[in-house]
């Protein structure tokens, strides 16, 4: 065996070799501090907790996010319509940082990198994890090494978006956004005089980084050094199949070492460690993770290609590693492994491993494995850094966590044959009294590689005893750069004292006094346990200006703080040089020093800790500074009009009139002045008019079908040209009764459906025009005395009339008492198309859409500071759930979800979430239990919102349970479904009940509440009809008007008209597709617009972009005219069509020379041919050419099988590249699969072909030698 990597052999190595570990202890580095953000894990605990539960942290991009990105595409004008973004192990976010606290300005701090920002934050919370503070390591030889790779993320830099949208700053910009400064800056900010150094080898980085900076601190090169990685992926979005390189997980999940796993999940996370040599560590009193013993970073060298990974350099890796480390390698028990879900990677790394442990052991399946990506995903760069912190936690703790998503095993892993197995559960790493040792390994696509080995740090736990009466009076500090991070901080320190058995009171005091930097705002205990620690705090948040004894603030009123003189102190301070520890009851000290401290500390003086602290102490992880979350992000001047509202415009222009001939009209009216008035009118206006009473019609449609098609019958032959409807008025005093609103909706929009239906249901040979007339339905002018909304349902329904029949057209006519009835035949006899217009004292207005400016002030405070109930109807929809997961991220604490139907109750969820299926449901489920994490008090009642005695009941239910009830938002809605001419009675109610009786059940129930807002949730389906929702638009057309009448009442009201949300709600579940004038809301600006006017004090606003090219496909007649300024914009609009779909693929586009003879080839080997020859960029190609030779790797392969998969779809997996390496032999692969049987595969029919005359010499000869 020649190989040989740095001089070592795998020819020296054997299963007897034994390996001095006494010359490698000196070489022994302790991971001293960590500090980490993950997916849905703010800091370690939170990311061990989400380990060892065998949590999924792949999730949709965060809605927080998705505006800036959202805002961002918008400006590059990336059509709206197609943004869609990959699923990810997200962070929450990453444009908050504190930049005050690092002395930035804000506009320095968002022209920086977020890598850098949040690489800054977390290496300053490593040191503070490590009881290490800045002033500490000021000026030290201490090293920083980052792992930082973002060649995937090129064109969606920070530094890209700046330059495209303030590319005035780009010189500003350009040292914030250089990778280089990313582990630069926290040198400069900590004054670190050590080495400096980003390390980029694609995947291995960040564990190449940890490597190295153990290496230096080997060879003396820094004393400590601060090693880690970050990753992030600012804008996600989901590319098209031929962008992508080929090891990306269908799922967006990272399966590794199972079967059906088919590549890697991408993730974002940033994460540090402080390493030290384990001799000073040992000295210095640290707290200590575990000890790295060794590693060893290696090469792939020559393989089949640069991105393929090596099994021989992986195992030549590992053996370099346990050598260095001087362990013996039968004693690793778990092994963190790259574990990349890819076709290839998997097999690949589990025969490295195997080759490897053979040169020691032939034992099977003693050590466990696992990967940190199927819970993350893969987090590129810094992926060495959260496998390394998972090992450490695992080794500290003493545990393994389980492997996800682990369901089968890899066919092409014989794991029965190797040392590993999988391990998929939380258990104890029990190993009696042996030291629990694990390996990490990490492997680059660039084929640099990199393996680590851990061992167990194990203290001498002897001398601590819960024995706390032997501790003796000290003192606690904290300090922050604001009172509210103080208070904060306070809040912190008593949750995690409470967690805590048993910590020494002087490693405590000791640690925040010498290992944390002291800030302005500054709060002193003297406390003699760590129980008195946790009371003094919470008295002291509580009632800071009386705080008791032996707290001291600057706001404290305390005995011991006013009676010092302050001054007196500040001018003797450098005379003192008293231990605090140890004092006895002749020291002079005794019963005034420590509160002459505390006084000379909160007053912001430099105590001498180290000369008044002269006790040894043990430092501790505790608690880390709060850090402001500021707002760094650049500014997008957006031109997006989201918003609109409808104006009632006067129409100042004379109505135009035809002439009234051979017409025939239908008059419907009740018993009033006014409709009798007008029927005189009419008479002498047409020719016929036949006049009934409303009462006579609403008993003729509710008699049967049968009768009711004959009225209609009788209509139709008579020619009628026109019908006049006029609706039943409805007193406001009344829609408090449900019973009666029921009634009246039985008589009037149920029995006009009823007619409409029949009506459509003929074939008409002539037009037909129907109006509706109904008084004050809506605020048109706001000096209407009273409003009816109830009415709206029938202009809502008769615009929906509009776009299912072009034969029928209807009008609404919203009148009142003072409406001339001359006025109102021109109306009718006239040429205009408006589908709704307005009489208010004689004056004609238009309902019209224009564009609306939310002001910037408009978000306004709520009365009750959120601490009530707070009600969403619909509460486990789509939209329902997207608003409560909103809230409960805006402290509202008690949040009561309302839906029809069952849900599952909570104990049922984790049956639920293990089992396959029920995807919808899972995706609630989680969000359910996202929302608890939060700390919301969160409940899901099944209540039908129409019932007015149980919504009743259930709301008392409340108010002795949350005091108050003090929001409502109305989100339960159901999409209408099929044509005005099939939509039965009941299938009408369905939609219209929730919407309107559940609106006045929840009005009614709720008037003697004091309520921060009352929401509906309508839509702009009132505005442009959707084909089959004749239902839904009278419903939401009513919420609309039930909004206006509910604020002239002075109860506030917001309707929101939402356009369709992309990604959840209706439209979704629905699958409603149809245009609506409006394009789709991405969640993201959906939340941010609730967010803006949930508060203001609008009626009425419609969110949503318009669609211009929608608009102009829309028919003349819809229910609402558009204003001169969104008239303006469709006609100068660019009609840009962007096309994003993968073109047809045609291997008759490339000229290519095959030098095999032709005769004799298949049709598939010559497609074949085509198809290699275009992907690989060859002229000249041979049926025998072997992929690799023709400069093959494996991402051209993935690039291969985009091709072959367009001619040849769901044949080929990338494996079969290198399976079947030729066109020759693919093509016969292809034939197998296709079940293609030739004759010629039989050489006596090829014989005989040949002889017959049927194929000539040249052509026998091919066959044969395919055979």
């Amino acid at each position: 065996m020649d190989s040989k990597i740095l001089n070592f052999s795998l020819d020296d190595v054997d299963a007897k070799t034994s390996i001095n570990i006494s010359e490698t202890t000196a070489n022994d580095i302790a991971v001293v501090g960590i500090a980490c953000q993950f997916p849905k894990a703010r800091d370690l605990d939170e990311f061990w907790g989400n380990l060892c539960e065998g949590k999924d942290c792949v999730d949709v991009f965060p809605q927080s996010r998705r505006r800036e990105a959202d805002k961002l595409l918008r400006n590059k004008s990336y059509p709206k319509d197609d943004i869609e973004f990959i699923e990810c192990g997200f962070l929450d976010s990453v444009e908050y940082f504190d930049y005050q606290f690092f002395g930035y300005s804000l506009k320095e701090a968002s022209l920086l990198d977020p890598a850098q920002r949040l690489f800054l934050q977390v290496a300053y919370h490593c040191i503070e994890d490590a009881g290490y503070s800045s002033d500490m390591l000021k000026g030290t030889n201490t090293g920083v090494y980052l792992g930082y790779s973002n060649d995937f993320e090129t064109e969606r830099t920070y530094k890209r978006f700046i330059d495209e949208i303030e590319n005035e700053v780009n010189a500003m910009a350009m040292v914030g956004n250089t990778r280089a400064v990313i582990s630069a800056r926290v040198s400069h900010f900590l004054d670190l005089r050590g080495p400096n150094l980003t390390i980029d080898t694609t995947c291995s980085s960040s564990l190449v980084a940890i490597h190295t900076a153990c290496q230096a601190l080997r060879t003396l090169e820094c004393d400590l050094a601060i090693a880690g990685g970050v990753e992030l992926h600012l804008l996600p979005i989901k590319g098209k199949k031929s962008e992508q390189i080929g090891i990306e997980a269908s799922d967006y999940r990272t399966k590794s070492f199972d079967n059906n796993s088919d590549g890697t999940g991408n993730g974002e996370g940033v994460g540090a460690v402080l390493l030290k040599p384990l001799n000073k560590a040992l000295a210095d009193n640290d707290h200590i993770y575990c000890i790295v013993k060794g590693g060893a970073v290696n090469q792939n060298g020559s393989s089949m290609s640069i991105t393929v990974p090596n099994a021989r350099a992986q195992e030549e890796l590992l053996v370099k590693a346990w050598a260095s480390s001087g362990i013996s390698p039968e004693t690793i028990t778990l092994i963190e492994a790259h574990g990349s879900g890819t076709h290839l990677g998997d097999p690949i790394e589990m025969e490295g491993l195997k080759r490897a442990f053979d040169h020691y052991t032939k034992n099977k399946q003693f050590c466990a494995i696992g990967s940190v990506k199927t819970n993350l995903g893969h987090l590129g760069g810094a992926a060495g850094i959260a496998s390394f912190i998972k090992i450490c936690k695992c080794l500290q703790e003493k545990k393994m966590v389980p492997l996800l998503h682990f369901q089968e095993p890899n066919q092409s892993i014989p794991f029965h044959e190797l040392p590993v197995y999988i391990n998929n559960e939380l258990c104890e790493w029990g190993l009696n009294d042996d030291i629990r040792i694990a390996g990490i390994s990490s492997y680059g696509l660039s084929g640099t590689n990199c393996h680590l080995v851990l061992e167990e740090y194990s203290e001498d736990n002897s001398q601590i005893e819960n024995d706390e009466k032997f501790e003796v009076e000290s003192i606690f500090v904290l300090s922050a750069r604001s009172e509210n991070m103080l208070r904060k901080l306070a809040e912190e320190y008593i949750v995690f004292l409470s967690k805590q058995h048993y910590i020494p009171l002087e490693d405590i005091c000791g640690t925040l006094i010498h290992g944390r930097s002291h800030y302005k705002h500054r709060l002193a205990l003297i406390v003699s346990n760590t129980q008195e620690i946790v009371d003094k705090l919470k008295k002291w948040i509580n009632s800071p200006e009386n705080c008791g004894e032996n707290v001291f603030c600057k706001n404290c009123k305390s005995a011991q703080g006013r009676g010092v003189n302050i001054q007196k102190l500040i001018d003797t301070k450098d005379n003192l040089n008293v231990s605090l520890l140890g004092l006895n009851e002749e020291s002079k000290f005794y019963s005034r020093t420590p509160i002459e401290i505390c006084n000379l500390y909160i007053e912001g003086l430099d105590i001498p800790w180290h000369q008044i602290w002269n006790r040894d102490y043990v430092k501790l992880s505790l608690p880390k500074y709060p850090f402001e979350k500021s707002r760094c992000w650049f500014d997008i001047k957006s031109n997006n009009k989201l918003y609109s509202k409808i104006e009632w415009i006067h129409d100042s222009i004379l109505v135009p009139t035809v002439t009234p001939e051979k017409h025939n009209v239908l008059v419907i009216c009740d018993s009033t002045g006014y409709s009798k008035e007008l029927c005189t009118k009419f008479k002498s206006l047409y020719e016929t008019i036949t006049v009934c009473d409303i009462s006579d019609f609403v008993t003729c449609i509710q008699s049967g079908s049968n009768k009711v098609k004959d009225y209609i019958r009788g209509l139709i032959e008579s020619k009628i040209t026109e019908i006049v409807y006029f609706a039943s008025n409805f007193s406001q005093d009344k829609l408090g009764e449900i019973s009666a609103i029921q009634e009246h909706l039985n008589k009037g929009i149920f029995c006009f459906h009823k007619f409409i239906q029949e009506i459509l249901n003929f074939k008409l040979d002539e037009k037909l025009n129907i109006y509706v007339i109904a008084q004050n339905v809506n605020k048109v002018t706001e000096l209407e005395n009273q409003l009816n909304p109830i009415n709206a349902i029938l202009f809502g329904y008769i615009s929906a009339v509009n776009h299912e029949s072009n034969l029928v057209f209807c009008r609404g006519i919203d009148i009142d008492n003072y409406t001339d009835s001359s006025l109102l035949s021109e109306e009718l006899i006239s040429n205009r198309l408006e589908p709704i217009v307005a009489y208010r004292e004689n004056k004609r207005y238009i309902k019209t859409l224009d564009y609306y400016e939310i002001p910037k002030d408009v978000k306004l405070s709520c009365v009750n500071e959120y601490n009530g109930a707070y009600i969403i109807t619909g509460g486990t929809g789509g939209l329902g759930l997207e608003i409560a997961t909103y809230l409960a991220g805006n402290n509202y604490k008690n949040i009561i979800l309302i839906k029809k139907q069952s849900f599952p109750k909570e104990c049922e969820f984790k049956d639920i979430l293990n089992k396959p299926g029920n995807s919808k449901l899972k995706r609630k489920i989680k969000t359910i239990e996202e929302i608890k994490r939060q700390g919301c008090n969160l409940e899901i009642l099944t209540l039908d919102i129409t019932d007015e005695s149980a919504v009743s009941h259930a709301f008392d239910e409340i108010r002795k349970k949350y005091n108050s009830i003090n929001g409502i938002i109305h989100a339960a809605g159901k999409a209408g479904d099929g044509l005005i001419k099939t939509k039965s009675h009941e299938k009408f109610n369905e939609v219209l009940a929730p919407k309107v009786l559940g609106t006045l059940v929840l009005d009614k129930v709720t008037q003697k509440d004091e309520l921060d807002f009352f929401i509906l949730f309508s839509s702009v389906a009132v505005f442009i009809p959707v084909l089959g929702q004749s239902d839904y638009i009278a419903s939401n057309m009513f919420l609309d008007a039930y909004s206006e009448y509910r604020n002239k009442e002075n109860r506030k009201t917001l309707c929101i008209n939402w356009a369709m949300w992309k990604e959840t709600g209706m439209a979704v579940d629905y699958g409603i597709n149809e245009s609506t004038g409006f394009h789709k809301l991405l969640t993201s600006e959906a939340i941010e617009a609730f967010d803006k006017l949930m508060y203001s004090d609008l009626s009425n606003i419609v969110v949503g972009e318009i669609n211009f090219n929608d608009l102009q496909l829309q028919p003349d007649a819809k229910p609402v005219e558009l204003s001169e300024n969104i008239m303006r914009d469709i006609e100068s609009k660019n009609k840009i069509e962007y096309t994003f779909k993968d073109v047809q693929y045609s291997i008759d586009e490339f000229d290519f020379k095959l030098t095999d003879l032709k005769d004799g080839l298949t049709d598939n080997e010559m497609k074949l041919a085509a198809i290699w020859a275009e992907a690989l960029n060859v002229e000249e190609i041979s049926l025998y050419d072997n992929f690799y030779d023709l400069g093959g790797n494996s991402l051209l392969a993935v690039h291969l099988l985009n091709r072959l998969d367009k001619v040849f779809p769901n044949i080929f997996n990338v494996s079969d590249i290198f399976s079947y390496p030729t066109i020759s032999s693919m093509a016969e692969y292809l034939d197998k699969k296709l079940g293609i049987h030739s004759d010629y595969d039989d050489i006596d029919i090829v014989l005989a072909k040949l002889e017959n005359g049927e194929i000539s010499e040249l052509e026998a000869a091919r066959y044969l030698e395919k055979r």
